[in-house]
Parts: structure tokens; sequence; C-alpha cells
């Protein structure tokens, strides 16, 4: 009885051991099937992510690479915009390269509710950031008032994500384990474009893009930026720009063939102080007393104050100019500096945008030279009409009206002098303005990653015989946008002067068109452009009238139309009233297009 016993305990027990094996043996089954399933969830993301940076690698060129990045982010973390950009070692800040936003869908809907999207939050990227957004972390950095993910990428760039309220440990994970993914292929790409960009035309595209920031976004750059305009412009022996801060004063910039006379100003306390009161009496001020003893010297007997602010210019002068005219000169220049600064402001507290400002720049430059008033403001206008007459969709016609408010916006970023020129360029010289449709086309991509109306920039100076620049583009290769600046451009070219020409007429204007025709610009346009014009001088209801007013036709500044005598008459022409203002806006009576329009008109039967 007791070996059977015995012998029962010992069944027992070798049953509990083989229940005890068999459940280990489940059991490591299911961790082996668990891990097996790991395993293949694991690598379907890591084919997933292969297939991104294939995708990523199969992209032509740098720009479009960073902005599929761009894309696939978009599928990680939902957001309205995403930036990304290089560190730049010499300039110390980082570098706005690639824009994308969001499309209505968006992609994704599981962090909706960490967007901001309301219309009042709108967000434009800014073209440059400061190393106050180096991190080595994923983390939210505020620009401003605005809220932004910030993704690292070693030190050499980052992505900027927003705006956004909030983000869960979870989503930054995820981001995480992605950036761990993409980090080395994207840090591999921008050493390579760094080397790439050592090239002479790499660095002054990229040196133009930091001045028109800094001119955008930098109250003393833009109106050092103004300074020689307003010397060169009204032909001043020199001048200079003081910043006036309590008790302090600062002088900025200097211009001018005497604009050594700024460094004894400088020096001279008592004299800045008692020309800053005076500038806080009226903005435009002319001055008697005091006149300094080193000024006498050099044979200056007009000094004149302009106050935009915080700021004032000191201008001074051998010889009496008119103050007719230099008044209304600085008073459109105070007008328009102050809507720029507006857009400015708005700009930096993260609720403007970058078009409006850039556009509001584009005409504070235009309106210093006579000659070139309204210029923008114009080729936007004209643009906008073959546009319409030619049937393109709501969306091209509204690039089309951005891509020509700023297609030479770049100009004053690559060389304030040569913005300034008149006359023929050097062959230098050439080469460097040839840049100014790639700078600002580069300069509205980064800023606003509208692609189409940068491809309309980038391209307006080519040609149908494909002669033209940069691209070498011939017919319908060339956008249909930039087709129709060049046409524009050309007729402003005719109906404009400048110091060295006279303009020409209007019917010399149209003929021009024609000729150029087939070769240069695009024939179809050209005559959609012409007929319009045709149609609206055939429809003019009154014969004795100009198409239009002045101040419509040549678009001139509110602050010269409204001391006009011919402003606001419809018993006159403009040309039939005594005393007008012509001169102000670089026109004169017998050779603006205005009146030549209107002459040829009464002459020729219109058909």
């Amino acid at each position: 009885m007791r070996l059977l016993s015995i012998q029962g305990i010992s069944f027992e027990i070798a049953i509990d051991y083989a229940v005890t094996i068999a459940g280990g043996i489940v059991l490591l089954c299911a961790l082996v099937l668990l891990y097996i399933r790991k395993l293949r969830v694991d690598m379907r993301k890591l084919s997933s992510v292969q297939r991104q940076l294939d995708k990523i690698r199969s992209q032509p060129n740098f720009d479009q690479k960073m902005t599929v990045v761009l894309e696939e982010l978009g599928n990680q973390f939902s957001a309205l915009t995403y930036a990304f950009y290089i560190r730049d070692e010499r300039f110390d800040k980082f570098m706005l390269r690639a824009t994308r936003f969001r499309s209505g869908s968006g992609p994704g809907a599981s962090t909706q509710s960490a967007l901001i999207s309301s219309p009042g939050d709108a967000y434009q990227p800014a073209m440059t950031a400061s190393n106050l957004f180096l991190t080595s972390k994923i983390e939210v950095m505020k620009e401003g008032e605005v809220p932004l993910l910030v993704l690292p990428i070693s030190g050499k760039g980052m992505i900027r994500i927003g705006p956004i309220r909030r983000v869960s440990r979870r989503e930054k994970r995820r981001l995480k384990r992605w950036m761990d993914f993409v980090r080395p292929m994207v840090e591999e790409m921008i050493e390579a474009e760094q080397v790439k960009e050592q090239s002479n035309i790499a660095m002054a595209s990229k040196n133009a893009i930091v001045n028109i920031s800094k001119i955008a976004l930098e109250v003393d750059m833009a109106l050092e930026t103004i300074l020689p305009f307003c010397v060169n412009t009204l032909k001043f022996s020199g001048g200079c720009l003081v910043h006036a801060a309590g008790g302090e004063y600062r002088l900025i910039g200097k211009a001018g063939p005497s604009k050594d006379l700024a460094d004894r100003l400088e020096t001279d306390a008592e004299t800045l102080f008692a020309y800053r009161a005076l500038s806080e009496q009226e903005a435009v001020h002319y001055v008697r007393e005091p006149m300094p003893s080193y000024f006498q010297e050099e044979g200056m007997n007009q000094v004149l104050l302009v106050s935009t602010g915080s700021h004032y210019f000191v201008l001074w002068n051998k010889g009496e100019k008119e103050r007719r005219w230099i008044s209304l000169y600085f008073e459109t220049l105070i007008e328009n500096y102050s809507r720029f600064a507006a857009e400015q402001a708005a700009y930096l507290r993260g609720t403007g945008a970058y078009v409006p400002l850039l556009q509001a720049l584009a005409r504070l430059l235009d309106d210093l030279s006579p000659n070139t008033i309204g210029y923008s403001e114009l080729l936007s206008r004209y643009s906008i009409v073959i546009a319409r007459e030619m049937g393109l969709s709501t969306g091209e016609i509204r690039d089309v009206a951005i891509a020509a408010y700023l297609a030479h916006i770049g100009t004053i970023a690559l060389s304030s002098d040569l913005f300034q020129k008149e006359g023929q360029y050097t062959d230098a010289e050439f080469e460097l303005m040839k840049l100014h449709a790639e700078v600002s086309a580069l300069i509205v991509s980064f800023a606003t990653g509208n692609e189409r109306a940068a491809s309309y920039i980038r391209h307006h100076h080519e040609r149908m015989d494909g002669n033209g620049y940069p691209a070498g583009l011939k017919g319908a290769e060339i956008p249909a946008g930039a087709r129709i600046i060049a046409v524009v451009q050309t007729f402003l070219a005719k109906i404009n002067g400048r110091n060295y020409r006279d303009p020409m007429s209007f019917n010399q204007s149209l003929q021009t068109l024609r000729s150029a025709s087939g070769q240069q610009l695009d024939a179809e346009m050209v005559n959609v452009f012409i007929d319009w014009y045709q149609d609206k001088r055939r429809n003019q209801i009154d014969s004795k009238k100009a198409l239009g007013a002045c101040s419509e036709m040549c678009c001139v500044p509110e602050t010269i139309c409204r001391t006009c005598p011919a402003f606001g008459r419809t018993d006159k022409n403009c040309w039939e009233t005594e005393g007008v203002l012509c001169a102000a806006h670089g026109k004169s009576c017998d050779s603006c297009f205005v009146k030549t329009e209107f002459v040829s008109r009464k002459s020729v039967s219109v058909v």
C-alpha cells in the first residue's frame, strides 16, 4: 500500500510537471507569435519609411526633396503650416528653404484638436529664424505670439510646424521615431546643398534673401535703404538717418557726395537734440536755426528734417531746392512708409502675412523715384486684365496678380545701386541684374509656398524664341503667367520715360508690342491686350475726354493727387488745367500716354 501511495504521489507530480512544461511551451509560443507579429509590424513600418526615403531621394533637386519631406511629415502630424529651415553659419541664423500648407482636407485627423485654425490665427513662416530656435529635442516654442512645434536636425536645420495648441507625449514619440529614420538622409542632403551653394550665384541669391528679409522686417534697415534714394532722387549734397531713443541719438546711415558731414553731426549732441525737437513739430521741417558751422563751412545753406516717428532724416544741400516738390515727395514717402510699418508690425506680431508686407515695400520703393511711381501696381493691374481676358482660373489670376506686383522685389535685395541706376548696365551689372527674377521668385516661394506664382516671376524674362533667361524656355514651355507679365512690362517700359530718354507715345508703344510679337512676346497675349485697349477706346462715351483720370491710369499716390488742381475735375482733361503736378510723378503732359492716347484716338478712328 505504501508503494502504491508513493507511486500515486509520483504520478501526480509528473502530471504537475507536464502541465507546467506545457504551459511554458504555450507561453513561449505566444511570446514568439507576439514577437513575430511585432516584427512584421516593424517591418511594415520600416518598409513604409523606406518608401518615403526612396521618394525623397528620387526628387531632382534639394528644394523638391525638402518639399516631399514636409509632405511626408504631414502624414505624421496634422497642422496648418510646415516650414523647413537650414542653419547658415555666416549669418548666424536659420534660412527658410521650403514651405507647405495643409490642404482643405488636411492630412489625417488624429491631431485635429491641436490645430489653431481660426482666420485670426493665420500664420506665414518667417524667411529667417534666430538661434533661439536652436534646440536638441522636439519641443513647442513661440515666435512672437505664435506657438510652433520645432523638430531639430542636429543643429544643421529644423522643421517648424504650426500654429499648434498642444502636442501629446504619444505624438512626440511618433515624431521622434520618424525623425530618427529621416534625419540621417536629411543631414546628408543639407551638407551636399551647402557645398553646392558656395558658388557665387548661389551666394548672391542667398545674400539677397537675407537683405530683403532685413529690409522688410528691420526698421533701421528699411529706412537706411530709403536714405540714398532720397538723396539721389532729389540730388541733395548729403544726408543721414538718426535714431532717437530718449536722450540718446544713434546715426544709422549716411549718403551723398558730402556724407562725411554726418560724422561731425553725430558728435554734435546739441544740434541733434535741437533737430529732434524740430522734427517733432512737423513731419517735414525746413531748418533755419541752428545751422552748424561745419555745414556753413562746406557751403550748405539748406537743411531739411523728415520724421518717421522714432527716426528722422537730416538732409543738406548747397543752394535752395523748390520746397513744393520736396514736400510732396516726402509726404508721399511718409504715407507709404506708414502703410509699410503697419504691415510690418502685424507680421512681427504673427497676425499679418508676408505678401501684403512685400507689396507695401514694393510700393514704397517704387514711389521713391518719380519715374517708377505706381510701377508694381500698374504691372499687376494690366496683368490681371490679360489673365481675365485669356479666361484663366480665379486661382491663376490671383497668382498672376501677386507675381506681377512682386516681380522686381529681388532687385533691391541684390543691390540698391543697381536698383537706382539710370542708363545701360555693364556686363557684370547685367549678369547680376539677371538674378533679380530668380531672387524674387525664391523670396515668394520660401515665404508663401506658392510655387506657381514663383514660377511666373522666375520666368518673366524668358522669350518665345528661347533666347531669354534664366532657363532659356521657349513657347508654351514658359508659364502663362510669366508670358503675361512679359507683355505688360514691355508696354510699361515704353510708355514710361527715364532721365535719359522720353517715353514713347501710346500708339508707338502698341506698335512695339506688335513688333515683338512671336519672337519675344506671346502673340496671342499681345493681341488680347491690344484688343482690350481698343475696345476700351471704342467704348469711351465722351470723345472729348481721356480714357481715365491721371491718378487712375498712372497709379499716382493720393498725396500728389489731392494737391493737383486737375484732381477730381470732370469739365477738363488734366493737360487742359493750369499748374498740374505731372513732374511730381515723372510725367510731362505732352508725352504722357494719357494724353497721347487721346490725341491718337481723336486723329484716327479706332477700329
